[in-house]
C-alpha cells in the first residue's frame, strides 16, 4: 500500500514465481537424494549377492527387503543361479574325484604287469644265444615297455598334481632348463635370445618336464628328416618358450582339445600325447602362465609355453 515501497520491492507475481521455482528445486534435490540412497542400498545388496555366488554360498543372498521390484527379481534370479551353480560345481568335483580314484587304481593295476614284462624282456636280452632278429625284437619290447612306463608316470603325475606337495619355487637359469631338454636325445634347433645367466623364479623339475613333454610330442609327429625348433625369448614380464616342428600340424579337433587329459586323435590312436600337454598346461598355470597350441604359418605344429618371471 506504500507507494515508496512499491518502487523498491518486486511485485507480488514475480515473488510468487521465484518462490515456486525455489520450492521445486528443493523438492527435486530431496527426491534425487532419496532415490540415490535407495539405489545405493539396493546396489550393495547386488554386490553382496555377487560375492556370495563367488564364494559358493547362495543361501546368504538376501532377497527380502528389496524395495525396488526389479532389484528383488534380480536378487531372486541370482539366488537361483547361485544354487544351480553350486550344485553343478559340487557334482563336477565328485565326478573329478571319482575319475582321479579310478585313474589311480588303473595306473596301480598296470604297474605290476608292466614290471613283469620289463623284467622278462631284460632277462631275455641277457641270453647270449639270441639271433640278430630276436635281439631286435627284444629291444623293441624294451623300448615299448619304457614308453609305457613313461606314460604311467605322466598319468600319475597329472592325476596327483592337485593333491601332491608342489615343488618349491626357486631362482633357475633359463639356459639350464634349455640344456636339460637338449640332453634328452632329441634333435632340434635352439634359439635362445636371452643371456645365459638369466634367471627366473620357477619349479626347476616341473618346468623342465613340461618342455620335455612338448618336445617329445613334436618328435612323435615330425617325420624323419624334419626339424624341431625351440625359441626362448623374453616379452615384458613373461618368458616365452615356443616349440615348432615340420610335421603335419594339429587337426581342428586337436587345436580345440589339445591339453585335455587322455585326448588323442584318430591319426594318433593309442598315443596319449594329451597327458604330456595336460601336464605342461598345469605347469604353465602354476607359473601364472599359459599354454597355447596352434599351427605355424608354414605348416607344422606350434606350442607356446609362457611363464611369468
Amino acid at each position: 500500500a506504500d507507494p515508496a515501497l512499491r518502487e523498491v520491492l518486486p511485485d507480488f507475481q514475480t515473488m510468487y514465481i521465484l518462490l515456486l521455482i525455489l520450492l521445486e528445486v528443493i523438492w527435486l534435490a530431496l527426491c534425487t537424494h532419496r532415490t540415490v540412497k535407495v539405489l545405493a542400498r539396493e546396489t550393495r545388496k547386488l554386490t553382496k549377492a555377487t560375492a556370495a555366488i563367488a564364494a559358493q554360498r547362495p543361501e546368504e543372498i538376501e532377497v527380502s527387503g528389496a524395495k525396488v521390484r526389479e532389484f528383488a527379481e534380480t536378487l531372486r534370479a541370482m539366488q537361483t543361479m547361485g544354487s544351480q551353480l553350486t550344485a553343478s560345481l559340487q557334482s563336477q568335483w565328485k565326478l573329478e574325484q571319482q575319475r582321479a580314484e579310478q585313474t589311480a587304481a588303473l595306473a596301480h593295476d598296470l604297474k605290476t604287469p608292466l614290471a613283469i614284462i620289463t623284467g622278462n624282456a631284460d632277462l631275455l636280452a641277457e641270453d647270449e644265444n639270441l639271433t640278430e632278429d630276436q635281439k631286435a625284437q627284444i629291444a623293441a619290447m624294451q623300448r615299448a615297455a619304457e614308453k609305457a612306463d613313461r606314460y604311467l608316470q605322466t598319468l600319475r603325475t597329472v592325476n596327483t598334481a592337485e593333491t601332491s606337495p608342489q615343488e618349491p619355487m626357486q631362482r633357475v637359469q633359463v639356459q639350464e632348463i634349455l640344456t636339460r631338454c637338449k640332453n634328452k636325445s632329441i634333435q632340434f634347433v635352439l634359439n635362445n635370445a636371452m643371456e645365459n645367466a638369466r634367471t627366473i623364479p620357477a619349479q626347476r623339475q616341473a618346468l623342465g618336464r613340461a618342455l620335455d613333454n612338448i618336445l617329445e610330442n613334436a618328435v612323435r609327429f615330425t617325420p624323419a628328416g624334419g626339424t624341431i625348433t625351440l625359441d626362448a625369448v623374453e616379452e615384458g614380464q613373461e618368458i616365452v618358450f615356443t616349440v615348432t616342428d615340420t610335421g603335419p600340424g594339429f587337426s581342428p579337433e586337436a587345436l580345440q582339445k589339445a591339453g585335455r587329459e587322455l585326448f588323442t586323435t584318430d591319426a594318433a590312436r593309442g598315443q596319449h600325447w594329451g597327458l604330456g600337454l595336460a601336464a605342461a598346461r598345469r605347469t604353465a598355470q602354476t607359473h601364472n602362465g599359459t599354454l597355447t597350441v596352434s599351427n605355424g604359418e608354414n605348416g607344422g605344429g606350434k606350442v607356446e609355453l609362457r611363464v611369468r618371471r
